[in-house]
């Protein structure tokens, strides 16, 4: 692998770094409040952050896998919750419209989403169909030239503009009968529920969607009618690969934390025990960076990454969980508390796992493509 940086985004990703040392003495405050400050997506546009996978015709900064992966992870060190955000935004938001979008909705959409002024989001996840995508209820019937949207989506990310909405428009074809549909704000009969109250990533809004009738023009059907499953698993690989990179950032965030308080106490310094917990959790970290980078690497060349994709995220969020757990049980309970940066990110790191694919999702992506006729070996080049 080739792990230089083109110039070009280099320079970029050295502007998110000095952005992500301003933002930092904010982020307590951001996660004690529940949201960002208003103007912070704004200013994130303004920097490139919120189009970096779409061409820069269509008002993106076109950074690339690679460039997103830098600057996500970046983000994520200072903010798991911003970091989150953007990913969800820039692959699952933005990126599906740019890939199966017409021209049309390209123009339409696309300006307004890297610009920040409108928040992207992906909605598949219902009450009853979370990692069990063909389980999901909402359904999507035609009615002349639009189609009637009924149905509920849960643990959605950001309170949005524009939402890329996967609903059922053939039962009978169950996953082949699924569509993608480009839902807006204030179309008639949708609404945004209230917001959940978790237990990590405060900062970032996770919402409930409500489609009581509401009225889509056929227009904004989002690939091909009755592809939708097929294309939300293609765009699900490249949000799993930012999740991949968010996770390693967030962990290496909170890994310097770390190191920093322990440096301030000599005895725990010292300990054998507390150095060898810093060396692993660091060795970890990199071993999944390199599937992260591997992941994007593909993703840059064209190359299919559902295998690399799901590893990534797999190693990256089940090591940030491990690193997460260690740090507190060498820093101590004091840690816990709600202002501490520690503590902050124990209870994010869980739903790394979840979302996007819980871990048991991706081992059986993994081992289905090893154990079946898929051309394993050829994805692993």
């Amino acid at each position: 692998m080739d792990f230089r940086v083109p110039g070009e985004v280099q320079a970029f990703l050295d502007r998110i770094r000095e952005f992500s040392r301003e933002l930092a003495p904010t982020v307590a405050e951001m996660e004690r409040r529940a949201e960002l400050p208003e103007g912070l997506l704004r200013r994130c546009g303004g920097l490139g952050l919120s189009g970096m996978l779409i061409p820069t015709a269509f008002g993106g900064s076109d950074i690339g896998p690679i460039g997103y992966i830098h600057a996500i992870e970046e983000i994520s060190r200072t903010s798991a919750s911003l970091g989150a955000l953007l990913s969800v935004h820039n692959s699952v938001g933005a990126f599906p419209i740019y890939q199966f979008g017409t021209d049309e909705q390209k123009k339409e959409f696309l300006p307004s989403l890297c610009s920040g002024e409108h928040l992207g989001g992906f909605a598949i996840t219902e009450a009853g169909a979370g990692s069990d995508v063909s389980g999901i209820a909402t359904t999507a019937r035609r009615d002349g030239r639009d189609f009637i949207i009924n149905g509920i989506k849960t643990f959605i990310t950001g309170n949005g503009n524009v939402y890329n909405v996967l609903a059922a428009t053939d039962k009978k074809k169950g996953n082949a009968g699924m569509t993608l549909f480009i839902v807006r704000k204030g179309d008639p009969g949708f609404k945004i529920g209230g917001k959940e109250h978790k237990m990590g990533l405060h900062a970032k809004e996770t919402c409930e969607l409500l489609f009581e009738d509401c009225r889509v023009p056929e227009k904004r059907v989002l690939g091909r009618e009755n592809e939708g499953f097929k294309q939300a698993m293609q765009v699900l690989d490249t949000g799993r690969i930012g999740i991949a990179a968010q996770a390693v950032g967030a962990s290496r965030g909170a890994l310097e934390e770390a190191i920093a308080l322990i440096q301030k106490r000599p005895t725990l310094a010292r300990a054998q025990a507390v150095q060898f917990t810093i060396a692993e959790c660091a060795t970890e970290l990199d071993a999944a960076w390199l599937l992260v980078v591997r992941a994007a690497q593909k993703k840059s060349l064209g190359r299919v990454t559902t295998v690399a994709a799901s590893m990534a995220k797999s190693l990256a969020t089940t090591v940030a969980n491990r690193v997460a757990a260690r740090l507190l049980n060498i820093l101590g309970r004091e840690f816990l508390s709600e202002p501490n940066p520690i503590g902050r990110f124990f209870r994010d790191s869980k739903v790394f796992e979840i979302y996007e694919g819980t871990t048991e999702i991706h081992n059986l992506i993994i081992s289905r493509r090893l154990m079946g006729n898929w051309p394993f070996e050829k994805e692993l080049e």
